[in-house]
């Protein structure tokens, strides 16, 4: 429910506890409404918004990727802003992200694209050295 949901999100905006942020971040990505979810993406992904702290990205985006309905969002959104989480985020976090979203994966098609966001990482890998 969108009421509910603007609570948690007010709560998570004025709270500075990391257990309790962590608490909201977790009841609002369980909704099943799935426009709020690409909602979420969004803020998450756009850090040009300055509504979610740099600190809470990558959790948050966790958290959301763990609902059984936006998997395909969530991937969406992670192969379009693959650079950005490469570049942003510490190797070990990144890894440990991308490995648990790409266990729920379950289509040849979602194989497929993971294996050719990392060939395409790869090749810029290459070129770069």
């Amino acid at each position: 429910n969108r009421t509910l949901f603007q609570f948690l999100f007010h709560q998570y905006q004025i709270i500075n506890d990391t257990q309790e942020i962590l608490r909201l971040q977790s009841g609002f990505a369980c909704t099943q409404d799935i426009q709020l979810i690409r909602y979420l993406l969004e803020i998450y992904f756009n850090s040009n918004l300055n509504i979610i702290r740099q600190n809470d990205i990558l959790s948050g985006i966790r958290l959301i990727c763990r609902n059984s309905i936006s998997i395909n969002d969530c991937w969406s959104y992670v192969r379009s802003k693959w650079k950005y989480l490469l570049k942003n985020f510490g190797h070990y976090d990144f890894i440990s992200f991308i490995q648990e979203l790409t266990k729920k994966f379950n289509t040849k098609q979602q194989l497929n694209e993971f294996e050719l966001v990392i060939e395409q990482t790869m090749n810029q890998v290459r070129v770069m050295l």
